[in-house]
């Protein structure tokens, strides 16, 4: 995953949104393979800082419904 892709939250209720940031903290350790992004989510128009990215899943266009 990237910023710029869209994903889903796979955990709690399903929110669709967009990686806008990859988030580097200073906590974080060498070796650690787990990334950390901040995300757009659209159901609220609100960005959710530092969400770990096995809480996401990658979407891509197959599995969009466009209605």
């Amino acid at each position: 995953m990237e910023v710029g892709d869209l994903v889903q939250h796979t955990r709690g209720w399903p929110r669709r949104g967009i990686i806008v940031k990859r988030v580097h903290l200073c906590s974080q350790t060498r070796g650690v393979a787990n990334k950390i992004y901040d995300v757009f989510w659209q159901d609220d128009s609100s960005i959710e800082h530092e969400v770990w990215d096995y809480n996401l899943e990658s979407l891509n266009e197959k599995s969009l419904d466009f209605q």
